[in-house]
């Protein structure tokens, strides 16, 4: 599939079941469930905009949404951290959770098999404090998104900062990611669904 610019938007959004933008708020852009603060702070995002981001001190700060009730089969984030070893979050209480260790992004629990990208591109490695988009797809059975934390994986805290979650109930093909995240990284408009606020 050739996708191009505005116009393809809405059709890599399509399977897109939960959208949260965290740009100063947890209110959802797809879904209905709003998120729960406990000691986040907002912080200024991969476009230098302050307050359009949350930032996580790595001791009970987190994002509670709880039950989405949704499946998911892809999850893509905005991060940045300020070491190579960080929780970040989890979407059960099994868990199915995303962590990274010395650099390597794990996804613990998810289906096989699970495909990995980092600014759209097949990786599982982050080596710098830089924002980074993540992407995890599977091919497996999709599992139900029903306690979803940002920020708490269910042991361990994240330090950094995160910006725009998206759960998806399709895996994503290369194609999607790369262009997803072309779109993501050059402030494209979000206004070609109903509800997404646009970033510029």
């Amino acid at each position: 599939m050739t996708l191009t610019y505005y116009k393809d938007y809405q059709e890599l959004l399509s399977t897109c079941n939960g959208f949260w933008d965290l740009r100063g708020n947890v209110l959802p852009i797809v879904g209905t469930v709003t998120g729960t603060i406990t000691s986040a702070t907002t912080t200024t995002n991969r476009f230098g905009e302050t307050a359009k981001a949350y930032a996580f001190s790595g001791s009970t700060q987190y994002i509670t949404f709880g039950n989405t009730a949704v499946s998911i089969k892809s999850l893509l984030f905005w991060v940045k951290l300020t070491s190579t070893t960080q929780s970040i979050l989890k979407l059960t209480d099994t868990p199915h959770k995303i962590t990274i260790s010395s650099g390597t992004i794990a996804a613990t629990g998810w289906p096989a098999t699970v495909v990995i990208y980092v600014d759209g591109a097949v990786s599982s490695t982050i080596s710098d404090a830089n924002w980074h988009c993540v992407c995890i797809t599977t091919s497996g059975t999709a599992f139900a998104a029903s306690n979803l934390i940002i920020g708490y994986d269910g042991t361990g805290y994240l330090t950094g900062s995160m910006n725009e979650v998206l759960t998806f109930s399709t895996q994503l093909s290369a194609v999607e990611v790369k262009t997803l995240y072309n779109l993501m990284s050059k402030k494209a408009l979000y206004g070609t669904m109903s509800g997404i606020r646009a970033v510029e």
